[in-house]
């Protein structure tokens, strides 16, 4: 009874993460994921076309609640963060790493000079 009780209170959230090379493949692994399953997913590229062409498809099909972006990176474009409000995706990932300082101290360097750009990523108008 104490171990069925316990399994009860854990929850257990499944993310898919979708990786794609290419902008078309992109686009037809979100579609494929939104035909076969309810899951929260990531959207993650190579390029940041690829990753930009997520966030268009994301929008397009009303998938916003349910997508995250694996992740918004000192490498992130002004163009990505621009896509990201535009699409209307409210959940991300932030890395915080810092190639030529790992300590703790370089790695509060880049969220200052990320902090720099999130203007980009504010909404015109305040949803409720």
């Amino acid at each position: 009874m104490l171990l069925r009780n316990s399994l009860k209170r854990l929850v257990c959230r499944i993310f898919l993460d979708v990786m794609a090379s290419y902008p078309n493949a992109m686009k037809k692994y979100i579609q494929f994921i939104a035909e076969r399953s309810n899951s929260v997913f990531l959207i993650d590229g190579a390029t940041p076309e690829t990753r930009i062409a997520g966030l268009e498809t994301v929008k397009e099909q009303g998938l916003q609640k349910r997508t995250m972006l694996n992740a918004i990176a000192p490498q992130t474009t002004r163009e990505e963060l621009e896509a990201i409000r535009e699409a209307g995706v409210t959940s991300a990932i932030l890395m915080a790493q810092n190639e030529t300082d790992y300590s703790p101290f370089g790695r509060v360097t880049v969220l200052r000079d990320l902090r720099g750009r999130e203007d980009c990523l504010k909404s015109q108008k305040r949803r409720v």
